[in-house]
């Protein structure tokens, strides 16, 4: 069964590293796409190492204040 093609997708979570101290260290933001597939486009997929990663919901919009739908481009 073939899945629908990517064609736009919205933000459901931003994506945080966890440090010790207690710091967190934004590293990208989690979305959904009309397909039902997630992929996190990293702000920079270099700027950490393996560690404890969260993730904190994106509040849905107030209804008549969604924003249109975004393509992701080529982001992994």
């Amino acid at each position: 069964m073939m899945l629908p093609p990517k064609m736009y997708a919205f933000p459901v979570s931003k994506v945080f590293e966890l440090h010790r101290t207690g710091e967190r260290t934004f590293l990208g933001t989690r979305f959904q796409w009309n397909t039902g597939q997630s992929e996190v486009a990293w702000e920079r997929p270099d700027s950490f190492k393996a560690g404890t990663i969260a993730e904190e919901p994106i509040p849905a919009a107030p209804a008549g204040h969604e924003p249109g739908p975004r393509g992701l481009g080529s982001a992994a």
